[in-house]
């Protein structure tokens, strides 16, 4: 059985833009989940810098911080965040200065991850376990107005979050594809159509038979 011109037509340039589709899609897809992943690490290191650095902080959890100010600071600022679940303040021992869940203050930081900010003052980013859940981690050092480091901060997004951020992003990719593809597939019917009217509605072996 012969397939009609305007089949084989619509197949080609279906199966030619669906190629193209997908490749376009898991290049897109890749350079979303990587540029999400950068973006928060890059954000999360910034932030614990940036707090890590305020004197004011560091002479208070050198001093124990006995009315709580650490925590009602990160609490405050964790409100304004979108993409930080988390700010824990602890001292050189690991001691927990601050934390998104009240009940686990004075408890020691979880992951294993924090040694390098206590023993070298290192600023780094680390994927770990912890008390809520898988996160991203970005460390830095708490030092006090002497320039001494009394602590670190650590700044984390859940990875849940992360990866629910990357199932949206699929989610519209796949939409957007899909839509590519029924704009092709009707693009494709109509020069398939236009193809074979200029043919006088003939297939290619019924002109080769008006020719022998």
């Amino acid at each position: 059985m012969k397939i009609k011109l305007r089949t084989k037509i619509m197949l080609y340039t279906v199966t030619l833009i669906l190629s193209a589709i997908i490749f376009v899609m898991s290049f897109f897809y890749k350079w979303a989940v990587d540029d999400l992943t950068v973006k928060i690490s890059r954000q999360n290191l910034n932030m614990a810098i940036n707090i890590g650095k305020s004197p004011y902080l560091g002479d208070i959890l050198e001093e124990g911080d006995p009315e709580g100010l650490i925590q009602n600071y990160t609490f405050n600022l964790l409100k304004d965040m979108q993409d930080i679940d988390m700010f824990v303040v602890a001292n050189m021992e690991g001691k927990r200065f601050s934390h998104p869940k009240a009940d686990r203050l004075g408890g020691y930081f979880v992951g294993g991850d924090e040694k390098r900010v206590i023993e070298n003052g290192d600023n780094y980013v680390s994927i770990e376990m912890g008390t809520l859940g898988k996160s991203l981690r970005a460390f830095a050092p708490v030092v006090n107005s002497k320039g001494e480091q009394v602590g670190f901060i650590m700044v984390g997004t859940l990875v849940d979050g992360i990866e629910r951020t990357q199932r949206v992003t699929l989610v519209n990719l796949l939409i957007y594809s899909l839509g590519g593809l029924i704009l092709g597939v009707i693009g494709a019917y109509f020069l398939s159509g236009n193809i074979k009217q200029s043919l006088l509605g003939l297939e290619p072996h019924q002109i080769s038979m008006m020719y022998t």
